[in-house]
């Protein structure tokens, strides 16, 4: 039964042999008609632009045509020079020297200014050289030897004491490091120095001068 039906189809399809027609166009009527310019160019512009055209033109004649007679009365009508002002009389003194500065514009050629000046055109550089404690030592040292060497006595006087006999005294205050005096002698105990002190006060031709002082917590 349904060999005998065929396919169905869900649609009808049939040939159509017309050929379809060209759609029609459809024209305006034009409100105004085009208007002709003095040389027979047809212009396709309204009457409006026209004559706001030539309203704006005509107003650019009026303007020129003003400027025309503003000149032509400036012509016309003489110029008024002023009288020249009378020359100045010589003054009694000669006026005081007046400096004048004159303001030098740098000139820039390719780019760079060739007024710059380097600062080490104008101070030297300073290079800082630091001592280490070694070298400070020495220095002190090899100052001490020269002092030591040429018999330096700035500051320093012989002076004579009773029952001590000679000494010497400061004339100036001494700061902590300075070289004051040379001290050679022997370096002995305090038992020992009231021995010897005792020792030299029997004799009236001997003299002694000792310096007494702590060092390392030991008298001396």
């Amino acid at each position: 039964m349904a060999a005998q039906e065929g396919v169905k189809t869900p649609h009808r399809i049939e040939l159509c042999e017309e050929k379809p027609g060209r759609p029609t166009r459809i024209y305006r009527k034009r409100s105004s008609k085009p208007l002709k310019t003095s040389n027979g160019i047809t212009n396709m512009t309204n009457g409006h632009t026209l004559r706001s055209r030539a309203a704006r033109a005509a107003a650019r004649a009026a303007e020129s045509h003003k400027l025309t007679e503003y000149f032509k009365e400036e012509l016309k009508s003489p110029k008024i020079e002023a009288p020249p002002s009378p020359p100045p009389s010589p003054p009694s003194s000669p006026p005081p020297h007046i400096e004048k500065t004159v303001k030098v514009e740098s000139k820039m050629t390719n780019g760079t200014n060739h007024t710059n000046h380097k600062l080490t055109e104008y101070f030297p550089v300073r290079r800082s050289v630091r001592k280490t404690s070694k070298c400070m030592m020495a220095e002190k040292m090899r100052d001490l030897e020269r002092a030591v060497r040429d018999q330096r006595e700035d500051g320093l006087q012989i002076k004579y004491f009773d029952g001590k006999g000679r000494g010497v005294i400061a004339t100036r205050q001494f700061g902590r490091g300075q070289f004051v005096v040379e001290y050679a002698g022997e370096l002995v105990g305090t038992a020992e120095a009231r021995e010897r002190e005792y020792m030299y006060a029997q004799d009236p031709e001997a003299g002694c001068y000792m310096y007494y002082f702590r060092h390392g917590d030991q008298q001396y």
